[in-house]
């Protein structure tokens, strides 16, 4: 997968997880994502990390 497709990846899960997304128009939503990502090393790290999920046994 390139830089690109995580970062669209990311922005699409990142718009979901704003806080207040569903007030927000989403060219606002978009723009306050894609600078959250502008540090596109910075960026490109942080999605190359390993991940871990925990779930509790309920």
């Amino acid at each position: 997968m390139t830089f690109t497709q995580r970062a669209q990846a990311a922005l699409e899960s990142a718009l979901h997880g704003l806080k207040f997304s569903a007030a927000l128009p989403p060219d606002l939503a978009h723009r306050t994502i894609a600078e959250r990502l502008r540090d596109q090393a910075g960026a490109a790290t942080v999605l190359d990390e390993p991940r871990r999920f925990y779930f509790d046994a309920v």
